[in-house]
């Protein structure tokens, strides 16, 4: 499963439709495959055609909360966490960022101040 914005590492469209200022997550959801069967899917994700492969579910949602019924290993922004459970939410209006125009922001440029969002 990845949680992500539309562009993810070296210009991979995990969540092709996902806005980084709307105020959800874009999941992306693998079904479990065998190992072949999974690189052919990886081929189609820098095009974004993966997301109509019947294997793959994307969905969005303001939080998300996983629970496993072991320790799992979580990859959290490049920090491996071991947990039995976790959640993830957008807080909304939680941080500013300085940023160039970019085709997948909603947001609308601060008056006065080039390269400020709104969010």
């Amino acid at each position: 499963m990845s949680i992500s914005p539309n562009v993810w590492r070296n210009c991979r469209l995990i969540a092709p439709a996902a806005l980084v200022d709307d105020g959800l997550l874009d999941l992306c959801i693998v079904d479990a495959m065998p190992t072949l069967d999974f690189v052919a899917l990886l081929s189609q994700v820098s095009s974004g055609e993966h997301v109509s492969d019947p294997r793959v579910t994307t969905m969005r949602a303001r939080w998300i909360e996983l629970t496993f019924g072991r320790q799992a290993k979580i990859n959290t922004d490049g920090e491996v966490l071991a947990t039995e459970r976790c959640r993830y939410e957008v807080l909304p209006r939680a941080a500013r960022f300085l940023a160039g125009a970019a085709p997948f922001v909603l947001a609308t440029a601060l008056p006065g101040q080039e390269g400020a969002l709104r969010v």
